[in-house]
């Protein structure tokens, strides 16, 4: 229980220290390219098996700042699964981290269209 079959440790080589989940919630593919809708549909599934087995917990979704994580337009699966299932994580609730809107509209993303999309991601949320 305590690492949950691995998903709590660190990935290997990854310049940020995420653990596995966090990881399958990121944008990029392994190869650190953009990733595709393929790439965003597999983790996706690959999401909602963990969280049928009981090694992905609701609660883990605020703890390692998932929804956030997810929020990309190269993500929308990822993040449309954390905010369906825990959709309290979209509002104004005491949390360590900023509320997916002001992320999506304050990002230090230059390119106008993925800003564009980020903020309709939440507001469809």
């Amino acid at each position: 229980e305590e690492n949950r079959g691995g998903l709590l440790t660190v990935v290997p080589n990854d310049e940020n220290n995420n653990n596995t989940i966090k990881w399958l919630s990121q944008r990029f593919s392994l190869s650190g390219g953009p990733s595709s809708d393929e790439w965003d549909r597999k983790r996706a599934q690959v999401l909602k098996k963990l969280r049928d087995f009981d090694l992905l917990k609701k609660a883990d979704i605020e703890e390692y700042d998932l929804v956030n994580t997810a929020l990309h337009r190269m993500s929308p699966r990822r993040f449309d699964f954390f905010a369906s299932w825990d959709p309290a994580v979209l509002g104004a609730r005491d949390s360590q981290w900023v509320v997916p809107i002001h992320r999506a509209v304050r990002s230090n993303v230059t390119d106008k269209k993925e800003k564009e999309k980020a903020f309709e991601m939440v507001l469809k949320a």
